[in-house]
């Protein structure tokens, strides 16, 4: 509000920043482009009756309001129905001339309210004006109705076909224009910007490609929270935090109800008949959002469709004190109330006209639950070892882990934890035994009652105990774990580590021994059928042997034969 030059004595006086209460900053208007050039504008009622309205120093919507109704003219400004503009309507009843509302002396401020009129209409609206609510200094965590943004990644292609990846998930971005510098330095041709109309992010491809710019998410909802999500039309992405539904001469409430739901506004809806003869029907809309920060801006634009407000947004509130002036006014979007007192929150179940005595009393049931939680996972532990660190004497045979000592290691450890003893002597609880839990053979269990009387007399003292930074049982025993748990050092990874080395070994011995076996068993498969070879050669040779000294006697036989003929016949 400060930026100029002083117009002498050394005084800069600033324009105002805070627009009052029920009204907003004229500068805010049109997306946050304000009035172009304050200056007077010419009032003419059905009447014809004229006034000259100087409105150069008007700051907020209600100067406006204020001056025109008071311009002497049968004219009333106000707020228009819709909550979003501003609407002036003649009062005079007649019809003489028309209604004109026009700049004059070179001012805009009209035109800039999007009033001007010249016409037989008994009023003229302005319509949405667009009220800026997103700036460059707009925390994250209040878009969304107040519900803020996902922190992740998403990646960004320009027309041209480069890509850049925007990082939102440190903690050095929080507010818009966060998130506008961290598009504009992605390494992209896109210019992240406010858009025209004040609320959300606009991105412009500067690139000249021929492809089409577009955003999308890395595995999470970081663009689609910011609107940003999807393909360029024209050339940009709006991020605006708003929600357009068309309506049809054909539309009904049913469609128009369903119109509502797919558009992604957070919104719930109902149609009701109340009973009218005339006009039975009626469409409930209603914010998903609870609190304040559910508002709901609804303008019904050229529909003719009425609306009004049943219940307007607010949030919860309460008031602590004793009625002396010096209460505290405490406020919720919801009905609970975390921050009245430290580590206390407060469920409120109605309203009250008179003031109402509130006792707070020492809850031990989320401790006690946490208690046994633990002695339940104790249990689990020592049980699977139990389990796999067994011998059976029957068959004499040990489980998967018998005798590992790691596994011995880890059960000693852990066994001395929930024995042992920590603190000073002074205090009240120094072992789980005086809490009423006990060990016996390797698991934990709670006298309920003992466990009861300890969290009741000494309930800082068993928080103490159980998970004092330093001496406390959980973070001893924690520390005591990570020589095992420590990843690449602790004992089970060297355990497992020489498992998977002995493995690996075990491993190339079979592979080398397989080896081995097949050339083995070729060398023998080559010997088998050399020996067939010879077997078959033999067996050739004998079967022609066979056949020589068959032959043989076939000659010898038939040589006896002749010789015996030969003497026959000599005799």
């Amino acid at each position: 509000g400060i930026l100029g030059t002083e117009q002498g004595g050394g005084v800069l006086t600033g324009t105002q920043i805070i627009s009052g209460l029920d009204t907003v900053l004229l500068k805010d208007i049109n997306g946050g482009s304000g009035i172009t050039t304050p200056g007077q504008i010419q009032l003419t009622d059905r009447s014809g009756a004229t006034a000259t309205v100087d409105l150069t120093n008007a700051a907020t919507l209600n100067d406006v309001i204020t001056a025109i109704n008071g311009a002497g003219l049968g004219l009333a400004a106000l707020v228009n129905a819709a909550g979003d503009g501003i609407q002036i309507n003649d009062t005079t009843g007649k019809t003489t001339s028309n209604l004109i509302v026009a700049d004059v002396g070179g001012g805009t401020t009209a035109a800039n309210l999007h009033i001007t009129s010249n016409a037989a209409a008994n009023s003229v609206n302005s319509g949405d004006l667009n009220l800026r609510y997103i700036n460059t200094n707009t925390p994250l965590s209040q878009l969304n109705g107040g519900a803020g943004i996902q922190p992740g990644t998403f990646q960004i292609t320009d027309s041209a076909g480069r890509t850049g990846t925007v990082d939102l998930s440190g903690t050095n971005i929080n507010t818009v224009g966060d998130v506008i510098t961290a598009i504009n330095t992605s390494g992209v041709g896109v210019h992240a910007s406010i858009n025209a109309t004040g609320d959300g992010i606009l991105l412009t491809d500067v690139a000249g490609g021929s492809g089409t710019l577009q955003v999308a998410d890395q595995g999470g909802t970081t663009a689609a929270s910011l609107k940003l999500a999807g393909t360029a039309i024209g050339g940009q992405i709006d991020g605006a935090f708003r929600y357009t539904v068309a309506v049809g001469p054909k539309d009904t409430l049913s469609t128009l109800e369903q119109s509502l739901l797919n558009s992604g506004a957070p919104v719930a809806t109902n149609i009701v008949n109340d009973g009218n003869s005339s006009q039975p029907y009626h469409i409930l809309i209603g914010s998903t959002q609870s609190g304040l920060a559910g508002r709901l801006l609804v303008d019904t634009g050229t529909t003719g469709l009425s609306l009004s407000t049943l219940t307007p947004a607010a949030d919860a509130a309460i008031q602590v004190g004793q009625g002396n002036g010096s209460n505290l006014l405490f406020t919720s979007p919801t009905n609970t109330f975390s921050d009245v007192l430290p580590d206390l929150t407060v469920n409120v179940a109605g309203t009250s006209s008179t003031p109402v005595t509130v006792t707070v009393g020492q809850d031990t049931s989320s401790l006690a639950s946490a208690i046994q939680n633990f002695v339940n996972d104790f249990n689990t532990v020592t049980g699977t070892i139990a389990q796999d660190d067994s011998y059976d004497t029957s068959t004499n045979t040990g489980s998967v882990l018998y005798a590992n000592p790691t596994v011995e290691q880890i059960s000693n450890t852990i066994t001395s934890a929930v024995t042992g003893v920590s603190g000073n002597s002074t205090d009240q609880t120094r072992s789980l035994l005086q809490m009423g839990i006990t060990l016996s053979n390797g698991q934990l269990s709670i006298n309920s009652t003992a466990l009861q009387a300890a969290l009741t007399a000494d309930p800082s003292g068993v928080q103490d105990f159980l998970g004092n930074a330093t001496t406390g049982m959980a973070t001893q025993l924690s520390a005591a774990l990570q020589n095992f748990t420590t990843p690449y050092t602790g004992a089970i990874a060297q355990q497992s580590s020489n498992l998977t080395q002995q493995i690996s070994g075990q491993q190339s011995q079979i592979s080398f021994l397989n080896a081995q076996i097949a050339s083995k068993t070729t060398l023998l498969q080559d010997e088998f059928a050399n020996m067939e070879t010879s077997l078959a050669t033999i067996q050739a040779q004998g079967s022609m042997l066979t056949q020589l000294s068959n032959l043989a006697n076939f000659n010898a036989f038939y040589a006896n034969g002749a010789a015996n003929s030969s003497n026959s016949s000599g005799g």
